[in-house]
């Protein structure tokens, strides 16, 4: 079936797509054909790009949903969703009436066709990479989840119509008698911003204990794992490995955000041990691997015994969401944690 905008629908179709590209996904421009345009330029960029986002590598696949052609009448495109896969898209569609949380569904409709039909995108690109050679149309754009060294990142899918109007500064209009086509001699590119959500990655800490000449009678070993950041304490926490037999023995300490550097500094050695060499450790922790330090111990002839305390910090909920939860707990010498 096929779908045709009249020049009152376009304005107010141009006039929606204003209001949308405040939500981060549908149309982004009312698409316009001069009768002398070629082929168009697209780029896809993501809000604020400066940011850690700019490490995550993320890709723009882009798929045509539908053609345009130019009216006989009027300066401006009747669409036509003919792509066999997204015909679907234009039923029941009354663009006179979309507002912008339809394109966003028409979106989400697009992006589940393509998850369910497995279909290959007709151009993929890093972002901040232009993509040349599009031709009149909507386009489908979507960045699969990506990943920084530290956050996690998803990407908003988005509809865009090419080609799209610009003033003599190159920036968007949506007045569709003014400004000039992005496709005419020279090409401008019509620049989408994506909009993304990030999550914290974590990783994991390992404390390894080696204790030499060990007498056979379990010993606690106490640590302080604080960040070692500027502007103040992000994280804070404690760990004990209980040492009961020769070897090393070790405790993991998970849900630490990855990338934070840190200080762990054994507090307390037991009454009859002493460190061997450095008390006190660095570490970066990586969303990949779990990171150990190595700390050794060897008897200072006292002979006491002693005991521990660990103070357990949980985190609740989400990194950027949740707080640090204080968890204290007595060790005994019967309690191994996580021996190796």
């Amino acid at each position: 079936m096929k779908h045709k905008i009249s020049k009152r629908i376009a304005l107010a179709l141009a006039m929606c797509a204003v209001c949308v590209l405040a939500f981060g996904a549908t149309l982004a421009q009312a698409s316009i054909d001069s009768g002398m345009g070629g082929t168009n330029e697209l780029q896809v960029n993501v809000i604020k790009p400066e940011s850690d986002v700019q490490n995550a590598g993320a890709k723009a696949n882009v798929y045509r949903v539908a053609s345009a052609s130019k009216d006989a009448t009027y300066d401006t495109y009747n669409y036509t969703f003919d792509v066999a896969a997204f015909s679907e898209l234009g039923n029941g569609f009354d663009r006179a009436t979309m507002t912008s949380d339809s394109w966003i569904r028409m979106a989400e409709t697009a992006k589940g066709i393509v998850e369910k039909n497995n279909i290959n995108p007709d151009a993929t690109a890093s972002v901040g990479e232009s993509i040349t050679g599009l031709n009149d149309g909507i386009y489908l754009v979507l960045i699969p989840d990506a990943q920084s060294d530290t956050n996690s990142y998803s990407f908003t899918p988005a509809l865009i119509s090419l080609p799209g109007k610009v003033d003599a500064d190159g920036k968007p209009v949506y007045n569709t008698a003014a400004g000039r086509w992005t496709n005419t001699d020279p090409t401008v590119p019509v620049v989408l911003e994506a909009k993304w959500s990030s999550k914290q990655r974590l990783g994991s800490l390992q404390i390894n204990k080696t204790v030499s000449n060990f007498d056979g009678k379990a010993a606690t070993f106490t640590y302080h794992i604080v960040d070692t950041e500027t502007g103040g304490t992000k994280y804070e926490n404690y760990a004990a490995v209980q040492y009961t037999a020769n070897g090393i023995q070790s405790t993991t300490v998970g849900g630490i955000p990855a990338g934070m550097k840190l200080t762990i500094t054994e507090v307390d050695s037991g009454a009859r041990y002493q460190a061997v060499g450095s008390a006190e450790q660095s570490a970066t922790i990586s969303a990949t691997e779990t990171v150990a330090v190595n700390f050794e111990n060897a008897p200072n002839g006292s002979g006491k015994v002693g005991h521990g305390i660990e103070n357990h910090f949980v985190f609740k909920d989400d990194y950027n969401n949740g707080d640090w939860q204080l968890d204290v707990r007595a060790i005994d010498a019967s309690e191994v944690v996580n021996n190796s």
